[in-house]
Protein backbone atom coordinates (compact mmCIF):
# COMPACT_ATOMS: atom_id res chain seq x y z
CA UNK A 1 0.00 0.00 0.00
CA UNK A 2 2.81 2.44 0.84
CA UNK A 3 4.46 1.66 -2.50
CA UNK A 4 1.29 2.57 -4.43
CA UNK A 5 0.70 5.70 -2.35
CA UNK A 6 4.07 7.20 -3.32
CA UNK A 7 4.88 5.53 -6.63
CA UNK A 8 1.60 5.15 -8.53
CA UNK A 9 1.10 8.74 -9.67
CA UNK A 10 -2.22 8.08 -11.43
CA UNK A 11 -3.58 6.92 -8.06
CA UNK A 12 -2.38 10.11 -6.38
CA UNK A 13 -3.81 12.61 -8.86
CA UNK A 14 -6.84 10.78 -10.17
CA UNK A 15 -9.64 9.36 -8.09
CA UNK A 16 -12.99 7.93 -8.98
CA UNK A 17 -16.30 9.16 -7.67
CA UNK A 18 -17.43 7.09 -4.71
CA UNK A 19 -20.85 5.45 -4.50
CA UNK A 20 -22.12 7.69 -1.74
CA UNK A 21 -21.07 10.75 -3.77
CA UNK A 22 -23.08 9.50 -6.76
CA UNK A 23 -26.09 9.01 -4.47
CA UNK A 24 -25.69 12.57 -3.20
CA UNK A 25 -25.49 13.94 -6.75
CA UNK A 26 -28.61 12.02 -7.73
CA UNK A 27 -30.49 13.33 -4.69
CA UNK A 28 -29.44 16.89 -5.59
CA UNK A 29 -30.73 16.40 -9.14
CA UNK A 30 -34.04 15.12 -7.77
CA UNK A 31 -34.36 18.28 -5.65
CA UNK A 32 -33.53 20.48 -8.64
CA UNK A 33 -36.17 18.76 -10.76
CA UNK A 34 -38.99 18.63 -8.20
CA UNK A 35 -38.63 21.58 -5.83
CA UNK A 36 -39.10 24.72 -7.91
CA UNK A 37 -39.90 26.71 -4.77
CA UNK A 38 -36.22 26.59 -3.82
CA UNK A 39 -35.17 28.26 -7.06
CA UNK A 40 -37.95 30.86 -6.71
CA UNK A 41 -36.97 31.60 -3.11
CA UNK A 42 -33.27 31.82 -4.00
CA UNK A 43 -34.00 34.40 -6.72
CA UNK A 44 -36.25 36.32 -4.32
CA UNK A 45 -33.60 36.37 -1.58
CA UNK A 46 -30.91 37.47 -4.04
CA UNK A 47 -33.10 40.27 -5.43
CA UNK A 48 -34.06 41.59 -1.97
CA UNK A 49 -30.49 41.58 -0.65
CA UNK A 50 -29.03 43.06 -3.83
CA UNK A 51 -31.62 45.85 -4.01
CA UNK A 52 -31.20 46.60 -0.31
CA UNK A 53 -27.43 46.84 -0.56
CA UNK A 54 -27.76 49.01 -3.66
CA UNK A 55 -30.21 51.32 -1.84
CA UNK A 56 -27.65 51.66 0.96
CA UNK A 57 -25.01 52.82 -1.53
CA UNK A 58 -22.94 49.66 -1.79
CA UNK A 59 -21.68 49.06 -5.32
CA UNK A 60 -23.01 45.57 -6.02
CA UNK A 61 -22.71 44.11 -9.49
CA UNK A 62 -25.77 43.50 -11.61
CA UNK A 63 -25.62 39.73 -11.54
CA UNK A 64 -28.02 36.84 -11.38
CA UNK A 65 -25.91 34.53 -9.24
CA UNK A 66 -26.40 33.77 -5.56
CA UNK A 67 -23.11 35.51 -4.72
CA UNK A 68 -22.99 39.23 -3.87
CA UNK A 69 -19.72 41.06 -3.24
CA UNK A 70 -18.89 44.13 -1.20
CA UNK A 71 -15.61 45.43 -2.58
CA UNK A 72 -13.80 47.35 0.15
CA UNK A 73 -10.59 47.65 -1.87
CA UNK A 74 -7.56 47.63 0.39
CA UNK A 75 -6.93 44.63 2.62
CA UNK A 76 -7.03 46.86 5.69
CA UNK A 77 -10.47 48.08 4.63
CA UNK A 78 -11.78 44.57 3.97
CA UNK A 79 -10.56 43.46 7.40
CA UNK A 80 -12.40 46.41 8.97
CA UNK A 81 -15.53 45.43 7.00
CA UNK A 82 -15.23 41.77 7.99
CA UNK A 83 -14.75 42.63 11.65
CA UNK A 84 -17.72 45.03 11.69
CA UNK A 85 -19.95 42.45 10.03
CA UNK A 86 -18.85 39.62 12.32
CA UNK A 87 -19.36 41.76 15.45
CA UNK A 88 -23.00 41.90 14.32
CA UNK A 89 -23.33 38.20 13.48
CA UNK A 90 -23.09 38.63 9.71
CA UNK A 91 -20.57 36.39 8.03
CA UNK A 92 -19.13 36.44 4.53
CA UNK A 93 -16.06 35.10 2.78
CA UNK A 94 -13.04 37.40 2.46
CA UNK A 95 -11.10 37.42 -0.81
CA UNK A 96 -7.82 39.30 -1.23
CA UNK A 97 -4.98 39.30 -3.79
CA UNK A 98 -4.00 37.07 -5.49
CA UNK A 99 -7.60 35.75 -5.58
CA UNK A 100 -8.67 39.30 -6.52
CA UNK A 101 -6.79 42.09 -8.29
CA UNK A 102 -4.62 44.16 -5.96
CA UNK A 103 -6.57 46.84 -4.10
CA UNK A 104 -9.87 45.07 -4.89
CA UNK A 105 -10.31 42.92 -1.76
CA UNK A 106 -13.90 42.01 -1.01
CA UNK A 107 -16.36 40.19 1.20
CA UNK A 108 -18.75 37.83 -0.56
CA UNK A 109 -22.19 36.87 0.67
CA UNK A 110 -23.63 33.63 -0.61
CA UNK A 111 -27.42 33.72 -0.65
CA UNK A 112 -29.47 30.54 -0.33
CA UNK A 113 -33.12 29.55 -0.41
CA UNK A 114 -33.36 28.90 3.32
CA UNK A 115 -32.66 32.50 4.37
CA UNK A 116 -35.67 34.16 5.93
CA UNK A 117 -36.80 37.73 5.28
CA UNK A 118 -35.80 38.52 8.87
CA UNK A 119 -32.26 37.25 8.31
CA UNK A 120 -31.90 39.28 5.13
CA UNK A 121 -33.29 42.28 7.00
CA UNK A 122 -30.67 41.77 9.70
CA UNK A 123 -27.87 41.78 7.10
CA UNK A 124 -29.23 44.97 5.58
CA UNK A 125 -29.66 46.74 8.92
CA UNK A 126 -26.08 45.85 9.89
CA UNK A 127 -24.77 47.07 6.52
CA UNK A 128 -26.69 50.33 7.03
CA UNK A 129 -25.27 50.85 10.55
CA UNK A 130 -21.63 50.18 9.63
CA UNK A 131 -21.32 52.27 6.45
CA UNK A 132 -19.53 55.14 8.18
CA UNK A 133 -17.52 52.87 10.48
CA UNK A 134 -16.05 50.93 7.55
CA UNK A 135 -15.55 54.02 5.38
CA UNK A 136 -17.81 52.83 2.56
CA UNK A 137 -18.11 56.32 1.02
CA UNK A 138 -14.35 56.36 0.43
CA UNK A 139 -14.03 52.95 -1.22
CA UNK A 140 -12.96 52.98 -4.87
CA UNK A 141 -15.91 50.71 -5.67
CA UNK A 142 -18.28 53.29 -4.20
CA UNK A 143 -16.66 56.05 -6.25
CA UNK A 144 -17.14 53.92 -9.41
CA UNK A 145 -20.85 53.56 -8.60
CA UNK A 146 -23.39 55.61 -10.49
CA UNK A 147 -24.76 58.36 -8.29
CA UNK A 148 -21.63 58.35 -6.12
CA UNK A 149 -22.11 61.91 -4.84
CA UNK A 150 -25.53 61.16 -3.39
CA UNK A 151 -24.19 57.96 -1.81
CA UNK A 152 -21.28 59.80 -0.19
CA UNK A 153 -23.60 62.49 1.18
CA UNK A 154 -26.06 59.91 2.55
CA UNK A 155 -23.28 57.92 4.25
CA UNK A 156 -21.98 60.96 6.13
Amino acid sequence: MEFFRYEAYPMIFSTSVLGHEVAGFEAALDIIETEDWRRTRLHHNHAVLRAGLDDLGYNVDHCDTQILSLEAGLETDVRRLRDALEENDVFGSVFCAPATPKKRALVRFTVNASLTDEQIGHVLSVCARIRTEVGMAGWASTRRRKGYQSVAAAAE
